[in-house]
């Protein structure tokens, strides 16, 4: 008789954990905040006009802080307005216990799918492949 031998069976290896990623310093969080907001500052948001030169009105009714906003884009005319300004021009303005950036962040999907406004995305600079 051929005497069947047994192996013991192998021990799973212990798992290897990654070590968690150091929080980013209070330097390095303002530095990406800056490069962030100026990426965003550049942003471009522009009234629609219908072929006579008539604002086109939205779709659809607007909360009165969307109304508010919608009304300072189409102030500063047919060329738009960069975020940075529309933000600045909000402010007094804008009835809110909250940063004028933040409510404009809020309702910019809702007045852009309304129809009222255009938004230009500015796209960041992006460094040339090398040949």
């Amino acid at each position: 008789m051929s005497a069947a031998t047994t192996t013991a069976p192998a021990k799973p290896e212990p798992k290897k954990t990654k070590a968690p990623p150091t929080p980013p310093t209070p330097e390095q969080r303002a530095a990406n905040k800056a490069v962030k907001d100026s990426v965003l500052a550049k942003d471009r948001f522009t009234r629609v006009f219908d072929e006579h030169g008539k604002a086109v009105p939205p779709n659809e009714p607007l909360p009165p802080q969307a109304q508010v906003i919608v009304n300072a884009i189409e102030a500063a005319g047919k060329r738009g307005v960069t975020r940075s300004d529309l933000v600045a021009s909000l402010k007094g303005v804008l009835v809110t216990k909250q940063p004028e950036g933040r409510i404009l962040s809020y309702y910019q999907k809702l007045i852009q799918d309304c129809g009222a406004v255009k938004v230009t995305i500015n796209q960041p600079d992006v460094p040339a492949k090398k040949a």
